[in-house]
């Protein structure tokens, strides 16, 4: 049995981790984070708990009732600071389905025409077309590998312009127009 002395400190001490906790702005928070102080105060709760149950230990009735209030204080504010977190926690986690949802539903649904390669034949007039074409379609495209960027840029050339070879296939200035 604890004296209400070393209960009183334990009580500042669950009382110093909650303030600690609330001082953190819990809508700047990430998921991860939220679940981690989340965590924290469920600990802190237990803690808490046990402190409340030595309290309620007490021989002295007259003790206890200038306790009381302060521990059904203490009661309020961890349900009131964890109802809030998991609040947040619900909307961060109904905003990621919503983003995974969307972005998976536009990535499946959209059908786009097909967009036929720019075709270059080596005539300089239409260069400028040829080029800007390509580098928006082929040569700015991260999912392409080099090697699929020089095969779409050989696909793409016909009549004398498919004729110009390089001495050195891998020569770099062959992936810049």
């Amino acid at each position: 049995m604890f004296s209400i002395k070393t209960l009183n400190r334990k009580r500042g001490h669950i009382l110093a981790q909650l303030t600690k906790l609330s001082f953190k702005p819990l809508v700047n928070l990430s998921e991860f984070e939220l679940r981690t102080v989340l965590d924290s105060l469920h600990d802190i709760k237990e803690k808490f708990g046990d402190i409340k149950q030595a309290y309620f230990e007490i021989d002295n009735d007259d003790e206890f009732k200038d306790i009381e209030p302060i521990l059904n204080k203490i009661v309020e504010d961890i349900q009131d600071f964890q109802v809030s977190g998991k609040l947040l926690l619900y909307k961060c986690s109904e905003v990621n389905k919503f983003k995974d949802n969307n972005s998976s539903e536009h990535a499946n649904n959209v059908r786009l025409p097909e967009i036929p390669l720019p075709q270059f034949d080596r005539q300089f007039s239409n260069w400028s077309s040829f080029k800007n074409q390509f580098h928006n379609l082929i040569q700015n495209n991260p999912k392409l590998s080099d090697t699929q960027k020089l095969f779409y840029l050989n696909a793409s050339l016909k009549g004398a312009a498919k004729q110009v070879q390089s001495p050195n296939s891998s020569n770099p200035s062959l992936r810049k127009c």
